[in-house]
């Protein structure tokens, strides 16, 4: 049975009898031990493959090993490869000048085999063991992530839920105690949602569901939070938005809806919405506003449905 292999190492020294031996002393270790002579092979190989080491002289043919270094820890692909500087170069300028670029050890020639073999085991555990931690902090930020969305975000739809919508309107109404800017909002409901169940099916409603929401979105600007209120219901708030330009979205979005073919699976759904359109008053409660968008709607739904409905000081009107 065959040890696994360690790790790849390139090394990178125009010196053959120096790239040998250490290509002898790793590969007993079950190293893949892979050789550049001068910064231009080195930088072919690294294009096609990312190595677990570099071993990297300073004085090279065609560059400084200096900038290599640079050059290899200022590129995101590149950047964390450990590099250990092995060179005949021993001034304390030259050792301070190789960590400066980015090393992670410095062997002054001539070295044992053993601990340039001792080194390159002790820093490739010490990089197995950082890659293990990124690889559990990305996890972590990508769950983190997740349970954010799900904390303010619709599972089915994507959309806002309506907790963050809620909080977004208070934190609005609080902005707009200090400037001139309107808020409006429009509340949508699907019209005789309950029978698309019936006829279609759950899945057929849930995918009317989505289909609708994206069309919301696509209609409303990235300053404006779309939300599903619950249900087959739908809450914009448009914010920087007075009464005749909420009047308009609304249209907009209604007649697209009465307009798109819900093909799912076999089945054309028709489908159309209801909307109830306000602008906020900051003189009533952020729960009296969404109950007048509430009574517009629910007005649009006693004059036949599919159509918008504003509400105002004069009070109740058909668009």
């Amino acid at each position: 049975m065959k040890n696994k292999q360690q790790g790849t190492i390139l090394v990178v020294d125009d010196s053959v009898l120096m790239c040998d031996l250490i290509d002898k002393t790793l590969t007993k270790d079950n190293f893949k031990v892979k050789k550049a002579f001068n910064a231009i092979e080195a930088k072919e190989f690294i294009e096609e493959f990312i190595p677990d080491i570099i071993l990297l002289d300073i004085i090279l043919p065609d560059n400084s090993g200096f900038e290599f270094c640079k050059e290899v820890k200022s590129n995101a692909r590149t950047a964390d490869i450990p590099i250990i500087f092995i060179t005949s170069k021993n001034t304390d300028t030259d050792i301070v000048k190789g960590f400066g670029v980015g090393a992670i050890d410095y062997m002054v020639k001539p070295f044992s085999m053993t601990e340039l073999k001792a080194r390159v085991i002790a820093h490739l555990e010490v990089k197995k063991s950082q890659d293990k931690l990124k690889k559990i902090n990305n996890e972590l930020e990508s769950s983190l992530e997740k349970l954010n969305r799900l904390v303010v975000r619709d599972y089915l739809t994507g959309l806002y839920n309506r907790r963050h919508i809620i909080n977004q309107l208070m934190e609005q109404r609080r902005i707009n105690k200090y400037s001139e800017t309107s808020i409006s909002l429009i509340l949508g409901d699907i019209d005789d949602f309950k029978v698309i169940n019936d006829t279609y099916g759950h899945e057929a409603g849930d995918f009317v569901l989505t289909v609708i929401s994206s069309i919301i979105k696509k209609n409303c600007r990235q300053i404006d939070t779309v939300s599903r209120w619950g249900g087959e219901e739908f809450l914009i708030m448009l914010t920087n938005t007075p009464i005749e330009g909420a009047k308009i979205l609304s249209e907009r979005i209604r007649k697209e809806i009465k307009e798109f073919d819900f093909n799912y699976k076999e089945h054309k759904i028709k489908c159309t919405i209801t909307l109830g359109v306000v602008e906020v008053n900051s003189n009533i409660s952020l729960e009296e506003n969404i109950s007048l968008a509430d009574k517009a709607m629910y007005e649009g739904k006693n004059l036949g449905k599919d159509c918008s409905v504003v509400s105002t000081m004069k009070g109740l009107k058909k668009i």
